[in-house]
């Protein structure tokens, strides 16, 4: 008896989060996309899945975004540099309490850092975004801890808007690398990336950083953090580091949650959309 008590309410437990899941799935399609979408969605929340596709990336910002806060149009109005957005993101989780996963958040805020541009931008979303893939280059979570990094050139900066941070980076004088660190469970530790990321050239040849890791913007959570790092245009003999030669070269960012090395490389010269 006692067994067949225990296996009704099993039963009665499953049926109830079936019925649960469907509700979800079929209300969570209204926003743009299918069962399917929200099944990889769900994979991705709870860390199943760390890949997802442009499509599921944008379900994932229009069902959290449109369907449980805003209409579009609150969105499209807004004026944000790329920089901006990653704050809003943090307002609406930790003021307004919207209920985002560190991971969820992520890709909210790297949708909107490409397809919502300020004002000042005279560039369509589409252009942005392929440029966006060109500079862009990302570990996807090793060790628990993505990072996020951003070659942030004079064209990236005049492109997004973000002309105030050309100047305040000087973009035209250094390589600038803007890196996103975010962590999915506990806090980040204060990683001080110009004391752990060196930059090596296609012959070898290493520069280090020079002194100083510029916090933008972290969550007060400590599970998301922003900061720049940047390198002499010239190493100590005088020689540019990047040059009309160079086919490539490497950022290795060292000792980040128990990994050795993180290695993101960039192919030269890049290859800008047209218009940029």
């Amino acid at each position: 008896m006692k067994k067949i008590l225990i296996s009704g309410i099993v039963l009665i437990l499953i049926i109830t989060g079936i019925v649960v899941f469907l509700s979800f799935s079929l209300s969570a399609t209204s926003a743009s996309g299918d069962i399917s979408s929200v099944g990889r969605m769900m994979f991705f929340r709870y860390g199943i899945a760390k890949n997802l596709t442009p499509q599921d990336e944008k379900f994932i910002f229009e069902y959290n975004c449109f369907k449980r806060c805003h209409s579009r149009d609150v969105i499209d109005r807004a004026n944000h540099t790329p920089f901006e957005w990653a704050a809003v993101v943090d307002r609406m989780r930790n003021v307004n309490k919207v209920k985002l996963k560190d991971r969820e958040a992520a890709v909210i805020i790297r949708h909107l850092q490409t397809t919502r541009l300020p004002l000042v931008s005279s560039l369509s979303s589409d252009i942005v975004q392929k440029m966006f893939k060109q500079l862009w280059k990302s570990d996807f979570g090793e060790g628990d801890v993505y990072i996020d990094v951003v070659y942030s050139t004079s064209e990236y900066f005049k492109a997004t808007g973000a002309l105030a941070h050309l100047e305040r980076f000087k973009a035209d004088e250094y390589l600038v690398f803007l890196i996103n660190l975010t962590v999915h469970t506990g806090k980040l530790a204060p990683y001080r990336m110009d004391e752990l990321a060196v930059m090596r050239d296609d012959k070898g040849r290493e520069i280090m950083p020079i002194e100083g890791w510029e916090i933008i913007f972290e969550t007060g959570d400590n599970h998301h953090r922003e900061g720049i790092i940047r390198f002499p245009k010239k190493d100590s003999s005088g020689k540019p580091v990047i040059d009309k030669d160079t086919k490539s070269f490497e950022l290795i960012i060292k000792d980040v949650a128990r990994i050795k090395q993180r290695i993101f490389k960039w192919d030269l010269p890049i290859k800008y959309p047209e218009g940029v």
